[in-house]
This record gives C-alpha cells, structure tokens and sequence, in this order.
C-alpha cells in the first residue's frame, strides 16, 4: 500500500505554564501558528506598509504671525503733538488748507490779492506731518528775516547754520522749508563725500525772484562764515565751500500758499534725476574755487515747476 503523510495546515493550540512572581501559576495559549505559502505572502506585503509618525504633527513649528511695520514714523509727531491747543490748531490748518484749495480753482486774476501771511503759522505742523511719513527726507523748518540779513546779521542765518554745522560732521543729506520774509522756499543740501566742507545748497522758488543775487550771495556767505568760524574754534583748517543755486519756477502768481508750494517741491527733490545731476556738478565744482562762495540764480527754469503746480 502507498503510504501518503499529510502535513495539517494548522497546528493545535500549545499550553505551557506562566509563573507569577507571587508563586501562582497560571496557564497562557499559544496563538495558532499559520504556515503556508499565503501566510509568507501577507507577512511581505506587511512589511512593506509606511512608517507613521505620530509626533511629526507635535513637532511642527507654529506659524508665527507679524505685523507688518508702520510706513509713519509716529516719533516725528510726538514734539507736536505735546503742543498746547494742538487740536485748534490742526483745525484752524485745516480751514486754511480748504482756503487754498478754493483759490487755487478761482480766477487767477483774484489770487493775487489774497493775503500769505498765514503760511508760517503752520508750518511746524506740515514739517512735523511730512517728517513722520518720509523720514529719510530729514525735514526742517527755518525763518530767515530779510531785516537782519540786509544789515548783515549772522544771527539771520543762526538755525541754517546749526543744520550745516551737524550735516558737515555726519555727510548726510537734508532737506528744509525756508521762510523768508514771509515766503517760503524748498531747500536741498548735500555735501561731497570726501570733502564735507564742499556744500551744494539748491533752493526751489515756485515764485518769481524773491531776493536778488547779492541777496543770496549775503547770506551763504554768512553761513561759510559760521561754519569757518566753528571749524577753526574745534583746531581744524577752514575751507568751506558753499555752492547755491536758486531755481525761480515761476509757477506761483503770488505768495500766498508758498509753504505749500515748497512742501511739494522738496517732497520730489530727492527722487529728481536733474536735481541729482545739478547736486554732482556743484560739489564737483566747488573745490575750484578761491572764493568761499559761488551763487547761481536760474529764473524761469521748468525744473520742479510741473510738480510745484500740482499743489
């Protein structure tokens, strides 16, 4: 007879005895043991599963949320704004401005009649509201009075000069509204690089000319000598250079809303390619020159004059 051995798929449980560490014994069943080619199979397809990580989800970073910075430097404000009766002021700025909107829309003939003289009771404010949203633009304000600059008194020129004396020592660039007289004009500084003492100061008037050539020629040689003056007080040699240029636009008919005017121009000064140029070819020029100032009076020029008109 064929004698044939069949090998069950399944094996029966086995027992075996567990000891406690207390002495008691206990029984525990073996799970079935499972042969066969399937078994093989499900075992690889096991092992190729993906490994989960359940603390990736813990040790993700969270999501850090910023503000995004202010465009105002809200510190150009604050000397303002501990001003008494600041809130009456800004009122009464207010109404003025909507005066000057309204005249700049009325007969032209008309404007000529309307008083200015009440650009220089604001214009701390304008400064200090045009400082806080351009602060690289370095605004001042400064009065300059035609009395005590035609009797040649340096102190006319006493708070310019303070700026050019700070500007010399740090190379850094600025910007100023100028009232003189009761008119106001923009003001670009710059100094050269290598040699701060070679200054070019460039003045936008919107209105026609303002003061004559001596005029101008006065006063920055009133500035060199503040500023020679302090160089040789601190033992350095002196040397200053100042070269202006004054730019008579034209475009204001009157002087009234001429801190408006200036505001405006001064604002597009730093971003001008032609006021650039005219800053490089001053400073380049200025170490040329024997005399310690040179100035140059430009009337009619259309630089700035479609900016100024905006207002």
């Amino acid at each position: 007879l064929l004698k044939t051995r069949i090998t069950p798929a399944t094996q029966p449980a086995s027992t075996s005895t567990v000891a406690h560490p207390d002495g008691a014994t206990g029984s525990q069943t073996q799970p079935p043991q499972v042969s066969g080619p399937r078994a093989r199979t499900a075992d690889r397809n096991f092992t190729n599963l993906p490994t989960r990580h359940a603390g990736a989800r813990a040790l993700k970073q969270p999501v850090k949320l910023t503000r995004a910075a202010s465009k105002v430097d809200t510190r150009a404000l604050a000397a303002a704004a501990i001003q008494p009766g600041l809130s009456a002021r800004l009122e009464s700025m207010r109404q003025y401005l909507a005066e000057l909107k309204t005249a700049a829309h009325a007969d032209p003939n008309l404007r000529v009649e309307t008083p200015g003289h009440r650009d220089a009771e604001f214009l701390d404010l304008l400064v200090a509201v045009e400082n806080a949203r351009h602060p690289k633009l370095a605004l001042s304000a400064h009065t300059i009075s035609l009395n005590a600059l035609n009797t040649t008194n340096p102190a006319a020129v006493a708070s310019l000069a303070r700026n050019l004396e700070t500007s010399m020592r740090s190379r850094e660039p600025w910007h100023a509204v100028v009232d003189i007289g009761g008119h106001a004009m923009a003001l670009s500084v710059r100094h050269h690089p290598a040699q701060p003492k070679q200054i070019s100061m460039i003045v936008v008037n919107s209105a026609g000319e303002h003061l004559s050539v001596p005029e101008w020629n006065l006063m920055a040689t009133l500035l060199a000598g503040h500023l020679n003056h302090k160089l040789e007080q601190a033992g350095d040699p002196k040397g200053v250079r100042i070269v202006l240029h004054c730019l008579n636009t034209g475009i204001q008919k009157t002087n009234h809303g001429g801190a408006i005017f200036a505001l405006s121009a001064v604002k597009a000064m730093p971003g001008d390619e032609d006021i650039g140029k005219l800053h490089a070819h001053a400073l380049s020029e200025a170490g040329k020159h024997a005399d310690a100032v040179d100035v140059h009076v430009i009337d009619e020029t259309p630089l700035l004059g479609r900016v100024s008109s905006s207002t």
